[in-house]
């Protein structure tokens, strides 16, 4: 990637459309255990993810959730676990 492919912060690259639904699970899954193993392992993917993408982009959507409440998202639903259970269709 050069850097004219790089996005500015305020700039998307992939938006919720453009996942697939699996890769979306994934990455509420892996937030849920993140999340689970407190601030710091937290944090440190955060650095990980900054130093692949550039840290523009985690600040920016750091920006963007540090303007929320814990009272916003719940009456958003947000707090609520985006997919419960998946079951193996035989």
């Amino acid at each position: 990637m050069n850097d004219a492919t790089i996005p500015s912060a305020g700039q998307r690259q992939v938006g919720l459309a453009d996942l697939h639904p699996l890769d979306l699970v994934r990455i509420h899954r892996g937030a849920a255990h993140l999340h689970d193993l407190g601030q710091r392992p937290l944090g440190e993917a955060l650095v990980e993810l900054a130093q692949h993408g550039g840290p523009a982009a985690v600040l920016d959507v750091l920006a963007c959730y540090g303007r929320l409440t814990p009272a916003m998202v719940r009456a958003a639903g947000a707090d609520q676990p985006l997919v419960h259970q998946l079951v193996m269709v035989p």
